[in-house]
């Protein structure tokens, strides 16, 4: 056996070897791809396949040309070298399509298999060869299925069903072309029950449903654990339709690695991933230990990719695609909850431009779509990510009294986007953030190209008539991001907006530290941003008042408040909002040419200076001052009279 894959190296070297040829497999499966045959007719057509008359008695499967998919048939005669007779008629008259035919090997390889199980398992052999399935093979525990490499060793047009514990598939292709693969889960290329699973250098090839699907079965001792997906090719190019997608893993999973794979397929497809609980009887620590490591995903994909579970690691991968850390997928979802995400990590990860719609990619913070489930998403952080051409969704559309609770978006650096760079976008129920960092990003470029009115952060509740949405925010920042260089006309860093007027917003975001230069911030609902020292800082975080008796600022809204031309004695009035502690607050007064007498409210400290009890006529005075939280107090630390 000395060439047999290097995977051997992780298995027992004890452990008896059975080569499927010894079991009568014979590996002459052949494939071409333009086969052509009339519907109620038998004769198919092939200008490429060169048949000959040793093709007589061989399994053929044409795609498509079956009532419901495939016609499979046998070949009965030789008419040329580019034409055979089949079996059975078509029932679909089908050209350019794809044709496999061969010696079926599937019993002789569920014979190999069979023995395997019987001493307990050991190591199926896969010689190089294409090996034409006429059934799924399924595969026990303990057992190994190892072929030479993804390109020597091919199955074809059915599945793999792999049950129970301890089992390696290793360096071989499988190419089910759409075909019903049968066996205890149909549609999927390898349906996976039980734990302990490794998939290594496989190249999983043009399925129904799904390429690899980790099960949850009750009788295999529930979902999927400990099981590793590596150096694997899943893709669909061949535009089979498929609505589960590259990778499906069903709830009760533990321990689950997808580290260096290739993800390719065709817009007729779903996820390139999708885990869910799916069983109402699961709670959140079923579901633990997901890492998607140095994977390349490249599509296009008609669904996005669904992240869920707790303890989840996405690191380090290149996605050309939409993809979504969800606490409720879908459907699927139903009769269970509430539905908890928790503990994520995204980091290290490029998005560039979404394959399947020449647009930006997306990454989704999504909260379920189920109208009667409670969905929270407990710690998260997305933290040095380059987004190339992406970025970030926080909701899709619609939550239904929702949490979040410590989001953390830092050092991320966001290139281009045809949208905003980060959006939080609602139209119905609420939605509370708890603990909201958005820190240290840089924001390069937005709305490269779509129509519409985009910030690099956006915030805008979208409630219609009849369906109010409120977002709550409790211990919130903006800090430390460097904004620019915008677009000419699309200089908005962050706009705060009420887009159809039935939107409201509730608690602050600390902003201070950020580089606004050549930017602007919008808000349409004030008192969202608490503002400290930026830098930058757009007109409107000045407050003005030509005269008042009891000046007020709001430190919401203003980190200085004027008054240009006190005509009145004043008081400097306790300012509104809710000041974060080291807030900067200035006062600039000027009289109108008279002398004005100051006094000050109780909230005001002097620290190290002395309160001016007066204006000097027609000459500008600065007061400055920081919020001290533990004592409730303005402390007035600085004072300068213009001479």
């Amino acid at each position: 056996m000395k060439y047999l894959s290097p995977v051997i190296s992780f298995l027992d070297k004890g452990s008896q070897v059975y080569d499927v040829r010894a079991y009568g497999a014979v590996g002459n499966g052949r494939t071409v791809e333009d086969g052509a045959i009339t519907s109620a007719t038998s004769t198919l057509t092939s200008a490429t396949a060169a048949f000959s008359t040793s093709d007589v008695g061989k399994s053929v499967s044409v795609k498509g040309a079956g009532a419901t998919g495939n016609l499979f048939s046998t070949i009965t005669a030789y008419i040329s070298a580019t034409q055979v007779t089949l079996a059975n008629n078509a029932s679909t008259t089908v050209t350019g399509a794809y044709v496999t035919y061969g010696k079926s090997d599937s019993a002789a390889i569920q014979a190999a298999c069979d023995a395997a199980n019987a001493s307990g398992g050991g190591r199926i052999i896969l010689p190089i060869g294409k090996y034409y399935l006429s059934a799924a093979i399924t595969v026990y525990a303990n057992t190994s299925f190892l072929g030479f490499s993804p390109y020597a060793s091919q199955l074809l047009n059915y599945s793999i069903a792999a049950r129970g514990d301890n089992q390696i598939f290793a360096d071989f292709t499988i190419d089910t072309r759409g075909t019903v693969s049968g066996g205890n889960f149909t549609y999927d290329s390898i349906g996976s029950r039980g734990s302990n699973k490794q998939f290594i250098n496989l190249h999983v090839r043009n399925w129904t449903n799904k390429g690899i699907e980790l099960i949850y079965d009750a009788a295999y001792g529930g979902g999927s654990k400990n099981c590793f997906i590596s150096k694997c090719t899943i893709e669909n190019p061949g535009n089979f339709p498929c609505g589960g997608g590259s990778v499906l893993v069903q709830g009760g999973f533990h321990n689950i690695h997808m580290i260096g794979n290739y993800f390719g397929s065709s817009t007729s497809n779903g996820n390139f991933v999708e885990i869910y609980g799916g069983l109402a009887a699961l709670g959140e620590d079923d579901n633990y230990g997901l890492y998607f490591y140095r994977n390349k995903v490249k599509g296009p994909f008609a669904k996005a990719g669904y992240f869920w579970g707790r303890h989840v690691r996405i690191k380090d991968n290149e996605f050309y695609t939409d993809h979504e850390i969800a606490s409720g997928g879908g459907a699927e979802e139903s009769g269970g909850g509430p539905w908890v995400a928790k503990d994520f990590i995204y980091s290290g990860n490029t998005l560039y431009t979404n394959a399947s719609a020449a647009d930006s990619s997306i990454l989704l913070i999504s909260m379920g779509v189920l109208v009667n489930d409670t969905h929270q998403i407990d710690d998260v952080q997305i933290v040095d990510n380059h987004f190339e051409d992406g970025y970030i969704q926080i909701g899709n559309g619609t939550v239904y009294n929702d949490v979040i609770n410590r989001l953390t978006i830092r050092r991320n650096h966001f290139k281009d986007a045809n949208r905003s760079n980060i959006v939080l976008s609602y139209t119905s129920g609420s939605l509370t953030v708890n603990g909201f960092d958005i820190d240290d990003n840089i924001f390069n470029q937005w709305r490269k190209g779509s129509a519409g009115d985009y910030a690099a952060i956006q915030i805008a509740p979208t409630g219609t008539a009849g369906t109010g949405v409120t977002l709550t925010f409790n211990r919130a920042s903006i800090k430390g991001n460097k904004f620019g260089a915008p677009r000419a006309s699309y200089t908005k860093a962050i706009q705060i907006s009420n887009v159809n007027g039935n939107g409201t917003i509730v608690g602050t975001f600390r902003t201070e530290g950020n580089d606004f230069t050549g930017c602007t911030v919008t808000e349409t609902i004030t008192g969202v941003l608490n503002y400290g020292d930026n830098i930058g800082l757009p007109g409107k975080r000045t407050g003005s008042t030509t005269s008042s008796a009891t000046p007020t600022a709001n430190v919401d809204l203003y980190n200085q408040y004027n008054v240009t031309a006190l005509a009145a004695d004043a008081t400097l009035a306790a300012p509104t909002g809710t000041p974060g502690d080291g807030q900067i607050l200035i006062y600039r007064i000027k009289d109108n040419g008279t002398a004005r007498a100051l006094s000050y409210n109780a909230i005001f400290r002097a620290v190290g200076v002395t309160l001016p009890a007066t204006t000097v006529v027609s000459k500008t005075l600065y007061i400055g001052m920081k919020y001290c939280a533990a004592d409730s107090r303005w402390d007035v630390v600085a004072v300068s009279q213009e001479a």
